[in-house]
């Protein structure tokens, strides 16, 4: 496996690696973890985006806002809003005791979070691979 070297690709590499964790964690029954982790792959895989177009990347984990960006140089990213804006709470639900979310997600909405990072991600991939 080639290692990649410009951040573009260290930050797609690591968003893939994210989804593939989560698959893994969810078949593991860890669910809560598996849902933090497709959250992440599809931030890291929208922030792989703004970097491949020089385009600063905002410090946030909220999707819809870094989506917003996309947008700016990409229409089509309009598609993804529904997934982003399912996907932003669990950056943080499921990992801290007060969120009111419950301990654990269900089989369905682990399984709808999974779907909605590999849309986002296969995107991604298909614009800048």
């Amino acid at each position: 496996m080639k290692m990649p070297t410009k951040d573009w690709e260290i930050m797609l590499f690591k968003s893939e690696r994210d989804f593939k964790s989560a698959v893994i964690l969810n078949d593991s029954e860890l669910e809560d973890q598996a849902i933090y982790h497709f959250q992440q792959a599809a931030e890291k895989a929208l922030k792989a985006f703004l970097i491949y177009t020089k385009v600063k990347v905002p410090k946030s984990h909220d999707l819809s806002n870094i989506l917003d960006k996309c947008v700016e140089i990409n229409v089509e990213f309009e598609n993804l809003y529904s997934n982003a804006e399912n996907l932003t709470p669990y950056s943080t639900a499921f990992r801290y005791m007060d969120i009111g979310l419950g301990i654990i997600p269900s089989h369905d909405l682990v399984e709808e979070a999974r779907d909605d990072s590999l849309k986002i991600l296969n995107f991604v991939r298909q614009l800048i691979d």
